[in-house]
């Protein structure tokens, strides 16, 4: 444990991915890897900007200012999405919003596949998802055309995100989206769930012994 300017901080193992696990078509799993960072595991934030920047392999001091442009998780994982699959720049594609641009805009006339936004299933979608996978399977069926809503984008994304990063089914993912919480929510809920109890655990041990030191007696002393 490290103290900066009087704060705690934990060094903690943030989860990341093996891209080669991530190209299997239909995986319902991820593999996760550790890497240590700074971060204070109470802070959703922290937490969410930590795992994302790993996520999406960018500074996390530069992750920090696209999640204030954005002003929401859920608008920071799309716009990283959308850089990594169109080959711009956050600031440009938050440029584009600014002028009003939906993201199912951005995508087609950046000509993103319709097919990169969805991950394969094995069981029917529930809400908020059947709408936007059942549109997808019509338009590969057919000539009608594909539009998902903003609402759409961010809750599959969400859903990737959680998928790949954790390694919990395409359906668990959507399950947890389903509950309403937004992505640095659900990122940082999970993370402690899986975490957070080890480092409690060493917190109390460091306090135990900062408190021993404070309170013991000295040699010969009774």
């Amino acid at each position: 444990m490290n103290s900066r300017f009087g704060k705690k901080y934990y060094v903690l193992p943030i989860l990341g991915f093996l891209i080669g696990a991530l190209t299997i078509s239909g995986a319902e799993g991820a593999v996760d890897v550790t890497l240590g960072t700074e971060i204070r595991i109470d802070d959703d934030t922290e937490v969410f900007i930590g795992v994302s920047s790993r996520y999406y392999d960018k500074d996390p001091k530069q992750m920090h200012r696209w999640n204030e442009q954005c002003g929401n998780s859920d608008d920071l994982a799309v716009t990283m999405f959308m850089a990594r699959h169109t080959g711009k720049s956050p600031a440009f594609l938050l440029a584009l919003r600014s002028e009003g641009a939906s993201w199912w805009d951005i995508s087609v006339g950046m000509n993103v596949e319709p097919d990169a936004w969805f991950l394969p299933m094995v069981v029917e979608p529930r809400p908020p998802y059947g709408n936007a996978y059942g549109h997808w399977k019509k338009s590969k069926k057919s000539d009608q055309r594909l539009v998902l809503t903003d609402a759409d984008c961010r809750n599959l994304v969400a859903a990737r995100m959680l998928h790949e990063c954790y390694g919990v089914s395409v359906a668990r993912a959507m399950e947890m989206r389903a509950s309403g919480k937004d992505l640095k929510k659900l990122t940082a809920g999970e993370y402690r769930n899986r975490h957070g109890k080890k480092h409690k655990t060493e917190q109390k041990v460091a306090d135990n012994s900062q408190g021993n030191k404070g309170n013991g007696k000295g040699k010969g002393k009774k």
